[in-house]
């Protein structure tokens, strides 16, 4: 095992930035591309969701995939704090 520890008081605001403003501009892209509210449709509504959810994945998997090459969130192994 690997003696690595982030330094005090490190975090990683430059990322969940980057991830935020990604999500922003899908959202502003998906309200900008919709259709005036007098015409949404159920399908719409669902199309519209089903974009943020895979948005929101795929925004996820990057982290997930770093925490765990990190040795940071290892199903079933004790944690290093």
């Amino acid at each position: 095992m690997s003696s690595w520890r982030p330094r005090k008081g490190a975090t990683n605001e430059k990322g969940s930035l980057v991830r935020l403003s990604i999500m922003a501009v899908v959202v502003i892209g998906l309200f900008v591309l919709m259709p005036p509210p007098s015409q949404i449709t159920n399908g719409h509504l669902g199309l519209l969701m089903l974009a943020l959810i895979v948005v929101a994945i795929m925004l996820g998997f990057p982290t997930a995939f770093t925490l765990m090459g990190l040795g940071r969130c290892s199903p079933g192994l004790p944690t290093t704090a």
